[in-house]
């Protein structure tokens, strides 16, 4: 997974994998912050890996919404992916494996 940087709801936000301590899954910068960070727990499921991303990008594009929605959301919104066939693809030094 790359660390890289997207524009999401009009705000440049850099997305960066790694290993969290904690029960932490995943944190996202508010909106007005400088150098605006999402973070994503790195796991070996794909599918928590897509939920948490959907979750902390949709606390990105909607600062002020309640936690309960965004995990609702996040979840159903990975549900649906998932069953249409999205999945991570690894990658090495060469590109995709």
């Amino acid at each position: 997974m790359k660390n890289k940087s997207y524009i999401l709801n009009g705000k440049r936000y850099r997305i960066e994998f790694a290993k969290l301590r904690g029960k932490n899954n995943g944190y996202c910068d508010n909106p007005n912050s400088k150098s605006k960070k999402i973070r994503i727990h790195e796991r070996r499921a794909s599918k928590r890996l897509l939920e948490d991303l959907l979750h902390e990008m949709l606390h990105a594009c909607n600062w002020d919404a309640a936690e309960e929605w965004v995990t609702d959301t996040a979840h159903s919104l990975a549900n649906v992916l998932w069953d249409q066939g999205y999945r991570l693809e690894k990658e090495n030094e060469k590109g995709t494996i």
